[in-house]
């Protein structure tokens, strides 16, 4: 009986040090959800670590906006859906990969909202004023494709007279 067990202790050993070496490779071999990603974009990284020329890393017209980026799947559909509330001169950043004409809902929003539409060439090319959480299920698009969305509380385009045209200043553009 002792040498069958030292033989079952001697597979059960060899069992388990493989399957230990088995969940090292794949726990270590495994990469991080692009979900998961908390550092901004790098364009956006690098101006945020250059010298500030306002208070904010982001401004319109000179207007300085502080922002929240989101840039992945599911940080777009979640927006600001659920919040109670926004500042005065805060807002979220939607980042997209190509400009396009993007839909935006109003689902699961509490308070009504601006959405400033902006292009390539890092200009505002539409802007949707007063959204309101009433409107579900309707969307809302620009005229023309835009690659960033600025949502920010209702009133804030007309209070800073942001206009068509304006241009988005301490983002590092990127291509053309």
């Amino acid at each position: 009986m002792e040498v069958r067990g030292d033989g079952t202790k001697k597979v059960l050993r060899g069992a388990l040090g493989a399957a230990a070496i088995i969940a090292s490779i794949a726990f270590f071999s495994m990469g991080t959800p692009e979900d998961t990603h908390t550092e901004p974009p790098t364009f956006l990284q690098k101006a945020i670590e250059q010298e500030p020329v306002s208070e904010s890393p982001f401004a319109i017209r000179g207007v300085p906006i502080e922002i929240e980026i989101v840039d992945t799947l599911s940080t777009r559909e979640q927006g600001l859906s659920g919040r109670t509330t926004l500042g005065e001169r805060e807002g979220m950043l939607f980042v997209f990969e190509t400009a396009e004409v993007y839909r935006f809902w109003m689902k699961d929003m509490m308070f009504p909202l601006d959405i400033i539409w902006i292009g390539e060439d890092w200009r505002v090319v539409d802007i949707t004023h007063n959204a309101l959480p009433t409107s579900y299920p309707a969307t809302f698009a620009p005229q023309t494709p835009a690659r960033y969305v600025l949502e920010v509380p209702a009133g804030t385009a007309k209070r800073e007279s942001f206009a068509i045209g304006d241009e988005v200043t301490r983002i590092i553009r990127t291509g053309p």
